[in-house]
């Protein structure tokens, strides 16, 4: 694996910190071993394996991802009145735009 190749596993790093950090500065236990957290990083990483084999079906999985993250942000939480501190949105728009970046970079090589 190159060393450029580690960008792929970016969005999982990040959660990893995110979430680490808010760990051991707040103490948040409930947050940091949840299940569907570290089912969030699990896909990630699995969806940054083929980007990693020069697949652009991982870049397509994670956008599908993203706006299935989305679409359940808007389809559940909002409809039913249960609004979040900060929404999916945030998250997610870049996110499709960082897998779109790893297609596009995939389909160049």
């Amino acid at each position: 694996m190159k060393k450029s190749q580690i960008l792929y596993f970016l969005p999982a790093i990040l959660l990893i910190l995110f979430f680490g950090i808010d760990f051991v500065r707040f103490g948040r236990f409930e947050q940091f071993f949840s299940f569907t957290l570290w089912l969030n990083i699990i896909f990630m990483v699995a969806i940054g394996i083929p980007m990693c084999k020069g697949k652009a079906i991982g870049a397509y999985l994670g956008m599908a991802y993203s706006i299935l993250w989305i679409v359940y942000d808007v389809v559940y939480h909002k409809m039913n009145g249960y609004n979040r501190d900060i929404p999916m949105e945030i998250f997610c728009i870049p996110l499709i735009i960082y897998y779109i970046y790893c297609a596009i970079a995939i389909k160049s090589n």
